[in-house]
């Protein structure tokens, strides 16, 4: 996750120093424990839902759930929150106290992770691979 928002423009710490902004962030595990939906834990709305297919009827109802947690404004105690420390650089992609979600992508060789800032789908390459 570090080397996907150091791409966008951050530098993420666990620590704090003087320049640094705490963000808080919501996310949604994989089987295997890693991140796979990563949003702000101030977002109103499920936007990380624009990543998902909903072609199923599992899947609407999986959706639909999502969407009623947020609506309850449960989401902070359903969902893993983690807080760290980011540190701005020079070349931003996107605003990291405002609304944006990520989408880590498939493990593999071709790894890109998506992110949404509510106005552009930023596609971020995770390895060499999906560099070129």
């Amino acid at each position: 996750m570090e080397n996907i928002f150091t791409k966008t423009g951050y530098i993420i710490s666990n620590k704090t120093k003087a320049n640094h902004i705490k963000v808080s962030s919501l996310q949604i595990n994989n089987p295997d424990g890693s991140p796979r939906w990563i949003w702000n834990a101030s977002n109103k709305k499920p936007i990380f839902l624009k990543f998902y297919n909903i072609g199923s009827v599992r899947a609407a109802i999986f959706a639909n759930l999502i969407k009623l947690v947020f609506l309850l404004r449960l989401q902070k105690f359903v969902f893993k929150n983690e807080a760290f420390y980011i540190e701005k650089t020079e070349d931003i992609l996107f605003d990291f106290t405002k609304t944006w979600a990520l989408f880590t992508g498939t493990k593999g060789p071709n790894n890109k992770a998506i992110l949404f800032d509510t106005e552009n789908f930023i596609k971020i390459a995770n390895t060499i691979n999906a560099e070129k």
